[in-house]
């Protein structure tokens, strides 16, 4: 009797075992089959755990940049700093990107012994490459033709930048005023530019952005936004992110039926209050100015692109005579030169190489086959006002070496170096002649 009494008493943990067991994997199994009815229930279809996750893989996908801003539903293309005279840029002071402002009484046309010669160089990308790679090469051809080897006549030549990437005119023009404005000083001003202003302001005439407003203003100013509507858009991203955190944080826990289920239910609460955030994002639009004044600029004449670029054009031409005017009324020089490219026909036996990265058919040749001319013949009204205007376009007709290193405009650092030579010895020239006249008008 105490034998069997033991053997009973033995098996109950047992079978108490067997029994938790037993109702663990019950629960569980319904609990994955209420999870799994209810991922059948708000999807309308069986879905399965693996499901769930490439849904959250989607969700986490979008806006993957963090770095692109949005606003309005526009992202920018790219992050840059906003002026409020010359559009966009970075200047240190009153330098523009590299030096101070040049503070020091200025050597005019370098009549003088003492002080210094200021060079400044402005224009788009090309403008900005020549001086990051041929800074010197510029300053010492304008010394050599200047005072040759005569080392005690010389002054000191410096060149400062007063240009940024993809800048078209009027940019250039308000620099320049800009920076005289704030103090700086400058002797000789070299504009290098041309291609931009046939170019670049096809975008904008596609946007309905004026012709001279800078490159991508429809992008640069896409946070031109009405109080009531940047509301409405940052609920519409506070939710967008929730989701994605939600999201995030699911594809670590949810396993199984029943936990993406929680996921899920709660992602279609967010999702349903996002709809209609959208909703009323939407409905802000009513009213609204579609064509922001911050934006858009004025109204521009109605026409073809092809018209564009023909205003676009003028405006390169008054504001090349707006900064010849300027630096003239100072005592300075204003020099203009139509910058190269590879696309103007016969202007240079492209290498190999530059016919693999920095030629291709199309647009680019189309461009440059219809603005170039346009520019060409308003350097000519400019050099019959007067400006000292100077065609590059035929620079490197005889050099067969790789110069060109895109698709763009853009040159290599011998390019470069070939162009401030040539460059340097035009505005020396230029400036030795006029100091010999002043020393014969003083005598």
């Amino acid at each position: 009797m105490a034998v069997t009494r033991t053997l009973r008493s033995s098996g109950r943990p047992g079978r108490l075992s067997v029994h938790l067991l037993l109702i663990t994997v019950f629960v569980f199994v319904a609990v994955e089959f209420t999870g799994a009815l209810a991922l059948r229930w708000t999807e309308g279809r069986w879905l399965s755990p693996g499901d769930a996750r490439l849904a959250r893989a989607e969700i986490l996908a979008e806006g993957a940049d963090p770095e692109a801003f949005v606003a309005q539903g526009v992202p920018s293309p790219f992050e840059v700093d906003m002026h409020p005279y010359y559009g966009f840029g970075r200047p240190d002071a009153f330098s523009f990107l590299e030096t101070e402002a040049v503070g020091a009484p200025a050597a005019a046309t370098g009549s003088g012994g003492a002080g210094k010669l200021v060079v400044g160089v402005t224009g788009g990308s090309v403008a900005y490459g020549m001086y990051r790679s041929a800074r010197e090469a510029l300053e010492e051809a304008i010394a050599t033709e200047l005072w040759g080897d005569q080392d005690g006549q010389r002054v000191e030549i410096e060149v400062v930048l007063l240009g940024w990437f993809a800048w078209k005119q009027p940019q250039q023009a308000m620099a320049l005023q800009y920076y005289l404005t704030m103090g700086g000083q400058v002797d000789v001003v070299v504009n290098l530019d041309g291609r931009n202003e046939i170019s670049d302001v096809r975008n904008n005439a596609r946007q309905g952005v004026h012709h001279s407003y800078p490159w991508l203003w429809f992008h640069l100013a896409s946070n031109v936004v009405e109080p009531e509507r940047l509301r409405a858009a940052g609920r519409v991203a506070m939710l967008r992110e929730e989701r994605r955190a939600a999201a995030r944080s699911a594809q670590r826990w949810a396993r199984g039926w029943f936990l993406n289920a929680v996921w899920l239910l709660r992602d279609r609460a967010v999702a349903s209050r996002l709809g209609e955030a959208l909703v009323t994002f939407d409905e802000t639009s009513a009213g609204v100015d579609e064509r922001p004044f911050g934006r858009f600029g004025p109204q521009g004449p109605a026409g073809s692109a092809q018209d564009a670029v023909r205003a676009s054009v003028e405006v390169w031409k008054h504001a090349s005579r707006t900064m010849h005017d300027l630096m003239t009324g100072r005592g300075g020089r204003y020099f203009h030169f139509l910058q190269p490219n590879q696309y103007v026909k016969d202007s240079k036996p492209l290498s190999p190489e530059e016919l693999r990265v920095a030629y291709r058919e199309g647009a680019p040749v189309r461009v440059v086959e219809f603005g170039y001319p346009l520019l060409q013949q308003a350097g000519g009204e400019l050099l019959e006002a007067g400006v000292s205007f100077h065609d590059l376009t035929g620079i490197f007709r005889d050099h067969e070496q790789t110069l060109y290193r895109d698709r763009c405009c853009h040159l290599n650092s011998e390019g470069s170096r070939i162009m401030a030579l040539e460059i340097g010895r035009i505005v020396a020239q230029d400036v030795r002649v006029r100091r010999l006249a002043g020393a014969v008008e003083s005598d």
